[in-house]
């Protein structure tokens, strides 16, 4: 049985298959909104300020 998000919760992890340079996230997960199931990226970032943040994209699962 696999694990089910409440709805309004997720879950990210760090992404084991970011290489140095490339644009993949650094952390990869699910969340649940409004009953569906999307998938999220995270990536960190900073500002041209010098000030980091976290960058979320959510989107449809992929269907391989």
């Amino acid at each position: 049985m696999s694990y089910e998000h409440k709805p309004g919760t997720g879950t990210v992890f760090p992404n084991d298959y970011k290489e140095k340079g490339d644009k993949k996230p650094d952390f990869t997960g699910k969340m649940n909104v409004n009953g569906e199931i999307l998938e999220v990226g995270i990536w960190n970032s900073t500002t041209t300020d010098g000030k980091d943040y976290l960058f979320i994209k959510a989107s449809e699962p992929f269907n391989k």
